[in-house]
């Protein structure tokens, strides 16, 4: 309004019209709400190229007139301008003509969002009017001009070990804690996650050719302290692990609202993303041999060296360690019925390494037997004490195979082909040494030597050394047959029982000895006999020179395999000549008996008596002492003999009487 005064302040005219345009200044009010287009909401997605919505609503403008709008997109926090993938202010400047005092107008801000995950947005926009400002946007506490951009983080464990570790089997339950901020509240979001492998980048796909997917939903809770909130919420895994031993699988997380993407977590590097499935290989070997044979001794020891990749290194593992039977599967029980375990301790410097287990037990009953290691990789935790993360238990796995071979011998005399062998002279005895569970392909050695069954002392050859014989041989197969032979001088070892012990041996260690059965096939046996002669008339070793003497030599034998039928020969010698003795009618005086050794089940051999009788001329042998010389066979086979001319126990007496006459009273001899 204008008034117009003179000299004395009295109105000498006015204008006062409030209609008229020309009289009237407007102030113009704008406000924006903006939002995204494919949400529809005030949140965004941090990648990808994205438009962003402002309905920019003006009134009190005056109708008709060109107006401008000029648009930056800052950050709400720092209050600068957000900048495109080119280096670039996202920018905006729209010029329209007012219809009428109050409308709006839509405006677009397009731009690529990569890397604003976190950020919140904030449309600032102000209205020109031939290059000169009438008006900017004035917030309110809805603020309806920003525009919030999600971001989630994640953090992944195993729900057995609480760590980022897990192991191979069949259910493997790994939980995926997701963090998110700036969402916006009381909406409700979607997580969705699926593994993929850090080596290759592919997605992982179960032993049934399934990928690891799984979601989660949750609404962003309101408490009134700002229209965003943070929070977690978490996605649970469960699949089949099998067959994925030494693989690491990283957790990529996708958050949604509705059907529109909003962010994600996808970072292969990304340690707390990541689960660490260990792998476990083992090699056994024998702790003496080096190689995977053991001796099955009363101190057997086996040490396998464990190697495990891919596990959390500055950790405690424990690996604890068992031995099955290689071919039922079955725990592998020691000399006392107890099964065979080992442990290890160690505290991993590096993601791959080794560890040794050692298993110490009794092995005396196992000859013959392969056994596998099989070993557990445990994670010792604080909370949760220790948790199997790794496991190697593969019965058919060659490398935690070790083998406890077996040997059995069985000797024979080279002339009788059994296990009897004569008392006196050089005499050949082959032993046949069977082995079963040795490695093919490497280099054995048999070493043999014969021994006194009764004192255990080795035999000693003419010369005083030990008779010890060895060989070398390289098995195309797990099981065979080697022979050696000995030539030796029996002389003295009537009536003893002698045995072949074999030996084998790997570089010098000792790996198997004879496991005698209850037949000892290694033991040869030599027999011995003794006689007693005795007339059938004078029960004694003396006999009338008669037409018919009869003679009974009791021979006493002792060593004799049972089951076996034997045959004695008799000859009566001359103690004077030491030729055969012949009877009355000019004949050789022999005799001879067959006789079967009875077997009662208790031994190999026996003891027992038999009786050789001959009957004969003993005319004109007065005065003569015969000596009975026995020789027992086997199979036509001469086994032992008893020859002493000097044995009174083996002669007969014959005596010889003669007589002279004379005449008692006259003295005289008359004959």
């Amino acid at each position: 309004f204008q008034v117009l005064e003179d000299g004395t302040e009295v109105s000498v005219a006015n204008h006062q019209d409030l209609s008229d345009v020309g009289q009237t200044v407007v102030f113009p009010h704008i406000y924006t709400r903006a939002y995204d287009e494919d949400t529809t909401f005030q949140v965004s997605a941090s990648d990808g190229t994205r438009t962003i919505v402002d309905e920019f609503s003006y009134e009190n403008v005056l109708a008709g007139l060109q107006y401008e709008i000029r648009g930056t997109i800052v950050d709400a926090d720092t209050g600068e301008a957000i900048k495109d993938v080119d280096g670039n202010e996202v920018t905006l400047t729209h010029r329209f003509t007012a219809a009428s005092t109050a409308g709006m107008e839509r405006v677009e801000y397009t731009f690529d969002a990569e890397g604003l995950a976190g950020h919140t947005l904030t449309v600032m926009q102000e209205l020109y009017i031939n290059g000169v400002i009438v008006a900017k946007d004035l917030s309110d506490a809805l603020e309806p001009e920003t525009i919030y951009i999600p971001k989630i983080t994640t953090s992944v464990s195993d729900q057995s070990t609480g760590l980022n570790i897990t192991f191979a089997g069949e259910n493997a339950v790994v939980t995926d804690r997701v963090s998110y901020a700036n969402a916006l509240v009381g909406h409700t979001y979607r997580v969705e996650g699926q593994f993929y492998d850090a080596e290759t980048g592919e997605p992982v796909v179960d032993s049934s050719g399934n990928a690891i997917t799984s979601s989660a939903e949750f609404t962003v809770p309101d408490t009134g302290a700002g229209r965003t909130a943070s929070g977690t919420v978490d996605v649970t895994f469960t699949f089949n692990a099998s067959g994925m031993d030494g693989r690491t699988i990283v957790c990529y997380e996708d958050l949604y609202l509705g059907d529109n993407w909003l962010t994600s977590h996808h970072d292969l590097s990304s340690e707390a993303q990541s689960i660490h499935i260990p792998r476990v290989g083992t090699t056994a070997v024998g702790e003496e041999t080096g190689v995977r044979l053991v001796y099955a001794g009363e101190k057997a020891m086996i040490r396998d060296t464990v190697k495990y990749e891919n596990v959390l290194p500055n950790h405690s593992y424990t690996i604890v360690g068992e031995l099955r039977n290689g071919e039922t599967g079955a725990a592998l029980l020691d000399d006392h019925g107890n099964p065979v375990t080992g442990t290890a301790t160690f505290t991993a410097e590096a993601e791959d390494g080794t560890c040794d287990v050692t298993f110490t037990f009794d092995a005396a009953t196992l000859a013959g037997t392969e056994t596998v290691a099989f070993e557990r990789l445990y994670i010792n935790t604080d909370d949760r004490g220790s948790v199997i993360v790794g496991a190697h238990e593969v019965l058919s796995d060659e490398n935690q195979t070790v083998y406890l071979p077996h040997t059995v011998t069985a000797s024979t005399d080279d002339e009788s082909g059994l296990q009897v062998t004569p008392s006196d002279g050089e005499r050949t005895i082959t032993d046949r040494i069977s082995y079963d569970h040795v490695i093919p392909g490497l280099t054995y050695e048999i070493r043999s030597r014969i021994i006194d069954v009764e004192t255990g002392e080795t035999l000693l050859d003419v010369n005083g050394d030990e008779v010890i014989v060895s060989k070398t041989f390289v098995p195309a197969q797990a099981s065979g047959e080697e022979s050696v032979s000995f030539t030796y001088d029996i002389s003295g070892l009537a009536g003893k029982d002698i045995r072949v012990l074999s030996e084998l041996y790997y570089d010098g260690h000792l790996v198997s000895d004879d496991q005698a059965d209850a037949l000892e096939p290694e033991t040869l046996y030599v027999p011995e006999i003794g006689t007693s002669v005795e007339d059938a008339a004078t029960g004694l070793n003396i006999t009338y020179a008669g037409e018919n003497a009869t003679i009974t030599d009791h021979v006493q034998y002792d060593n004799l395999l049972v089951g076996q039928t034997y045959r004695l020969d008799a000859i009566y010698m001359d103690a004077e000549t030491g030729e055969p003795a012949v009877d009355g009618d000019g004949n050789e005086i022999r005799g001879t008996a067959t006789f079967t050794v009875p077997d009662d089940g208790t031994s190999r051999t026996a003891s027992g008596t038999v009786d050789v009788t001959v009957t004969f001329n003993a005319e004109g042998m007065d005065g003569k002492t015969i000596v009975c010389y026995e020789d027992l066979y086997l199979n036509d086979y001469w086994l032992t003999a008893h020859h002493d001319l000097s044995e009174d126990g083996q002669s007969i007496h014959i005596p010889k009487v003669s007589t002279i006459a004379t005449g008692v009273a006259a003295g005289e001899q008359i004959v």
